[in-house]
């Protein structure tokens, strides 16, 4: 019988396989258009980034973007769990949910790159095939959508391809 147990070690598990990307981490920290010639971002950093009891700095969520989010220049990275679809009494199918939020004014960086897409190939790169645990791999085989938000934010989201748990 399917208890949804592990459901929470998913999420740990994928921030796991993202921590080494430097230009993940310094697009989500950095506002400039230089953010990825900017210096290297320590893993005390990064953690800071996940501190949902500090807003200044957090800058990875657990939870859907609520619709009033601020006019702050920024970037942010959403990971949660989406949909949970049992498919019998023993297994279901899990869909987690990870977005890439930029406003609008920050999308653009030095040598024509945008924001949102670097953080895609940076998430892509590190996740892509990677065995997580419980569900096994995860592929990235499905659209990924734009999301306008509001006036001053607009984003990505991948929905990664699992196996049931």
């Amino acid at each position: 019988m399917f208890t949804l147990e592990n459901v929470d070690r998913i999420i740990q598990n994928i921030v796991v396989q993202l921590l080494p990307s430097q230009n993940l981490f310094k697009c989500l920290k950095y506002s400039s258009a230089d953010a990825l010639s900017q210096e290297d971002i320590s893993d005390n950093e990064k953690i800071e980034m996940f501190d949902q009891s500090n807003k200044e700095k957090t800058k990875v969520f657990f939870t859907p973007l609520s619709p009033n989010v601020s006019d702050t220049a920024g970037s942010e990275l959403r990971i949660y769990i989406r949909n949970i679809k049992p498919n019998n009494i023993y297994l279901t199918n899990v869909d987690i949910s990870i977005q890439v939020i930029c406003s609008n004014s920050v999308w653009r960086m030095d040598e024509g790159r945008q924001r949102p897409l670097v953080m895609l190939q940076e998430i892509i790169s590190q996740l892509n095939g990677v065995d997580i645990g419980f569900i096994g791999q995860l592929f990235f085989e499905r659209d990924i959508r734009i999301i306008p938000h509001n006036d001053y934010y607009t984003g990505y989201e991948l929905i990664p391809s699992t196996r049931s748990i």
